[in-house]
């Protein structure tokens, strides 16, 4: 099998000429190819892309199986979306790059989804990140196709023609005309020039750059990084502040525990006081602040609130409902920064199970601890050493064995299957109707 999968990988770094990017590398595999359409600035144009277990290629076709113009997307920070309403389309997301690609039919979106999210898992475990989280970095915007916009989208008056062009801006991907967006920003991950950036952009990354910079950002960030040792991941990065850190009591299935947490602009990272070394931590967890949403409990005096996202979900105690009300507040204050909607950071459903969360995202569920329930939450059974304690990971419920004997894959939190109670998998395993 290897002479063959290095006679195909050979074939298409040949495909690409000496243009191209050297691809024989140990362990890497072929998976897949196929000619999607990517939507472009002006127009759907053919792209042919090479799935690799640890990149992603394409390049635009050209005669006899050659292709140019080739792009490199390393997987382990490339996320892939369906598109509401566009069953055929799929929304991918890098630092680097971010593009919508059309497929054939819905079937093969699903496949090419579901082959770059098991490679991209794969990619992260193999670094010891945690499923579902990716490196800390902000992607790349996709951009407004030309034809979505006549007028520009920041000033909402200047109509765009021959001579009033259209413009992106390169970290929202809005079309804009030129005197919104006579501003530019460096952004590494994209090039190595400043690029052109609306006002609006320009006017939140000024603000950040002077906290981001200060030196005792810096240091404080460093910090937090020297904590967690070489098994935590890198923290510092362009543009990324530490807003508030502290001490509190996160609510796990058998007890509480400490838990220090640490909110930055774009993200929460939280981690277990080592014993004996109070400066030292362990068992890191990192959280895209991207699809948070948080919320101030009643009850314990109001000195609790609840974290849910889409790959981890629990509840934390502070010190009083003063100090939960502000760590709430934090949170939606840079969750809403970090999205542009505020809506998309509280919750007032009071809902502890798996949920939509805004743009078909599906938040996990806060499990239910052990100690609430002595009974399993469906039939009523008795607990005990015998009859054992099981979660459901779709509504965090306490079930019992029987009550939880079947399986299901949930993306954001794991692409292994996980036990899910009846109820759940009745709902799961039911066909979507019809629109």
């Amino acid at each position: 099998a290897e002479p063959q999968n290095q006679a195909l990988i050979k074939r298409v770094e040949d495909a690409f000429g000496s243009a191209g990017a050297p691809l024989q590398k140990p362990g890497r595999l072929l998976l897949g190819e196929g000619t999607l359409s990517k939507v472009c600035r002006k127009s759907e144009q053919l792209r042919q892309f090479f799935l690799f277990n640890d990149i992603l290629i394409y390049g635009m076709p050209q005669f006899r199986g050659s292709y140019t113009k080739q792009r490199v997307l390393e997987l382990i920070s490339l996320s892939v979306q369906p598109v509401p309403g566009q069953p055929r389309a799929l929304d991918l997301h890098s630092p680097q790059k971010s593009f919508r690609v059309v497929c054939n039919t819905a079937a093969e979106a699903e496949q090419w989804a579901q082959r770059i999210r098991l490679c991209s898992e794969d990619c992260r475990r193999r670094l010891g990140l945690s499923a579902g989280i990716s490196p800390a970095a902000e992607t790349s915007p996709i951009w407004v196709p030309d034809s979505a916009a006549s007028v520009c989208m920041h000033c909402k008056t200047a109509q765009f023609g021959v001579v009033n062009r259209r413009h992106h801006c390169r970290r929202c991907g809005a079309v804009v005309c030129a005197p919104c967006s006579n501003r530019t920003w460096l952004f590494p991950s994209i090039s190595a020039t400043p690029q052109r950036v609306c006002l609006t952009c320009y006017n939140k990354l000024s603000s950040h750059s002077t906290a981001a910079n200060s030196e005792q950002n810096i240091e404080r960030i460093r910090r937090v990084e020297q904590s967690f040792g070489s098994s935590g991941v890198t923290l510092l990065q362009t543009g990324r502040v530490l807003v508030a850190e502290g001490t509190l009591l996160k609510v796990c299935r058998r007890r509480t525990q400490k838990r220090r947490v640490f909110l930055f602009n774009d993200l929460l990272v939280y981690g277990s006081p080592l014993a004996g070394d109070c400066q030292r931590l362990v068992q890191q967890r990192v959280l895209q602040l991207a699809g948070v949403q948080t919320r101030q409990l009643a009850d314990e005096g109001g000195a609790s609130f609840q974290v849910m996202s889409p790959s981890k979900s629990f509840t934390l105690f502070a010190g009083s409902a003063e100090d939960a009300a502000k760590w709430v507040e934090f949170i939606r204050s840079c969750v809403a920064d970090h999205s542009g909607d505020s809506s998309v950071a509280s919750d007032s459903t009071g809902s502890t199970g798996a949920s939509d969360c805004g743009g078909g995202v599906v938040r996990a569920p806060v499990w239910v601890p052990d100690g609430r329930s002595s009974n399993c939450m469906l039939c009523s059974a008795t607990f005990s050493l015998i009859s054992r304690r099981h979660h459901c990971r779709n509504c965090g419920f306490l079930v019992c064995s029987p009550c939880s004997q079947h399986t299901w894959v949930l993306p954001a939190q794991s692409d292994q299957p996980l036990r899910v109670c009846d109820t759940c998998y009745s709902l799961l395993a039911e066909p979507a109707s019809p629109n």
